[in-house]
């Protein structure tokens, strides 16, 4: 997978730059909190992950994606800010199963959108409903 000149370093560019004012109201409307576990469905090259793992930095963030060139650029940016509470999975979040009751939240900049059910209910305690952005 080639990348711009502008991708090579940390931060948003491209594709990320351009959803900035979504990603701000979705990060605003999420809440992530000091002690969070973070689910990032559709996570693409991991901004949002990113976000959440930085808040989160008592907790984690997982992020997951159905494109494996869009999860080993999200594990480089995430190396090279030197987050380590964060990790990301080549899945398809729709029919992955995952460990009950290990999330607190999960979350989606327009990951969800594409799910036969774009409201599912997420694998966090409690089952709740997975905070999302879609078009």
């Amino acid at each position: 997978m080639r990348h711009a000149e502008s991708e090579h370093t940390p931060g948003p560019s491209g594709y990320d730059a351009e959803l900035r004012r979504h990603n701000e109201v979705l990060r605003r409307a999420v809440g992530v909190q000091l002690h969070d576990h973070t689910l990032d469905i559709g996570c693409g090259t991991g901004q949002t992950t990113r976000q959440a793992a930085r808040t989160a930095q008592a907790g984690s963030a997982l992020g997951v994606d159905v494109s494996a060139p869009a999860i080993e650029r999200a594990r480089e940016l995430a190396q090279a800010e030197g987050l380590r509470n964060i990790t990301f999975q080549h899945a398809n979040a729709q029919i992955h199963r995952f460990p009950p009751e290990r999330f607190d939240l999960a979350i989606s900049r327009f990951g969800t959108m594409f799910f036969d059910d774009p409201s599912p209910r997420s694998p966090t305690s409690g089952g709740h409903y997975a905070r999302q952005a879609a078009w």
